[in-house]
């Protein structure tokens, strides 16, 4: 972003941000056309006594500031997990079940 700033002059840049304003371009506007054909389907596939998706609910929500909050598991979780990856390694339960 450096290098850019760097070759473009303030009346430019500002030009880019007013066209910007106007006419949107980059990233989220490209996945607006995805999100309204995943829209599209997912309507037109939908059963009678399902709500209507939204074209929102198909954007990508890209929040690079924030944390994903973080909750702290539970040991039934925890057992759960490991339960998982013992199964998916081929390993056996030798636990004694009650």
């Amino acid at each position: 972003m450096a290098w850019g700033l760097a070759r473009i002059s303030s009346h430019e840049l500002s030009e880019w941000m007013a066209f910007a304003e106007l006419e949107p371009f980059g990233y989220e506007t490209d996945m607006l056309g995805h999100a309204i054909t995943s829209a599209t389907i997912a309507n037109r596939l939908r059963g009678e006594d399902e709500k209507p998706q939204k074209i929102e609910d198909f954007m990508p929500v890209l929040k690079y500031d924030e944390k994903p909050e973080e909750k702290e598991q539970t040991v039934e979780e925890q057992i759960s997990i490991v339960d998982m990856v013992n199964i998916g390694a081929g390993g056996k339960d030798l636990r004694k079940r009650k």
